[in-house]
Formats: structure tokens, C-alpha cells, sequence
């Protein structure tokens, strides 16, 4: 990636990574409408 953008691992300041760590196995909490949705809960 670093190649195909043209520049140098020196030339990054921060890198930022982000993950869920789900209350529940299956279904993935990526499913579950956000409360106060159109979706009746």
C-alpha cells in the first residue's frame, strides 16, 4: 500500500485501526439496526 501510494513508511505519523468486539457470537452486531431507527425494535 505504501508502494502504491508513493511514499515511505517514515512518512506516516500515526496509524489508525478500529475493530468491534461484539456482545454476542452470531448474529454479528453489524445486523442490528441502531435504536431509534425506522425498525421496530
Amino acid at each position: 500500500a505504501l508502494d502504491r501510494a508513493g511514499i515511505n513508511a517514515s512518512d506516516l505519523d500515526m496509524i489508525v485501526m478500529a475493530t468491534i468486539t461484539p456482545d454476542t457470537c452470531c448474529p454479528s452486531g453489524a445486523n442490528w439496526p441502531p435504536k431509534g431507527s425506522m425498525y421496530p425494535e
